[in-house]
């Protein structure tokens, strides 16, 4: 909501409220890295289109999306909150792993419509808003909604300065980055730096019950014997 209410204020400013108010176009693409455009040092694909507008405009060194699939990451930009407080945590429909060691909770498919989103503070700056491409909010299907890969064990993480740690929930391990010195995020400095480690994994605990965020729990159906069985199987092949 903080982001919706600064995006308000811009957009309700004397320059944005002139004739000259400006146009503009948010691209979201999926599976995409910071390192796969030219402007940010990427020497294989080549972008000049891309890089053009980093030229001519604003380029951003220091900025995450607000998870690491999909489903969430359109979700927090739409609404202004964390996937965590909307309990959509996961790309719609989400996985069905039976054997897993923890149990997802019951976690959200859809935004509220209660909810205040993007192009409905814009329209409240007087703009004409559209949605063109990959929705990915709803199961299709759903009788409140016409028409409508990844695979990642459960996590957290949490950035703060140059410092990323990801909590991995299933095995109980983590994994912490300095992203000024490593971007790419190859050197786990959680050995290194257990100090550090421990105050970020604080501050995540903290800041999880602060947003009500949803946590999952030991699955009873879990066996160790059929994961160990089905990589065996694997093996074989």
């Amino acid at each position: 909501m903080k982001f919706l209410k600064l995006l308000l204020l811009l957009a309700s400013s004397g320059s944005l409220l002139a004739k000259d108010k400006p146009n503009f176009v948010f691209l979201l693409v999926d599976d995409l890295g910071w390192g796969d455009f030219g402007c940010y040092g990427a020497t294989f694909y080549e972008t000049p289109h891309i890089d053009k507008l980093a030229k001519d405009g604003i380029l951003f060194t220091n900025g995450y999306a607000a998870c690491t699939v999909c489903s969430p990451s359109r979700a927090a930009i739409l609404s202004g909150c964390y996937p965590a407080r909307l309990h959509l945590t996961d790309w719609i429909a989400g996985h069905k792993r039976n054997n897993a060691i923890l149990s997802i909770p019951d976690w959200k498919m859809k935004l509220d419509h209660e909810s205040i989103l993007l192009p409905e503070a814009l329209k409240e700056a007087d703009y004409a808003t559209a949605f063109l491409g990959k929705w990915h909010l709803m199961p299709i299907g759903q009788d409140d909604f016409d028409k409508h890969y990844h695979r990642t064990l459960p996590y957290g993480a949490i950035r703060e300065g140059d410092w990323k740690l990801i909590e991995f929930f299933e095995e109980g391990t983590r994994e912490l980055f300095n992203l000024k010195k490593d971007p790419n995020e190859k050197i786990n400095l959680a050995q290194k730096n257990p100090e550090k480690a421990q105050d970020l994994l604080k501050k995540l605990v903290t800041w999880r019950g602060s947003v009500g965020a949803q946590m999952p729990t030991k699955n009873p159906n879990y066996d160790p014997d059929k994961l160990s069985a089905k990589k065996a199987g694997k093996k074989k092949k």
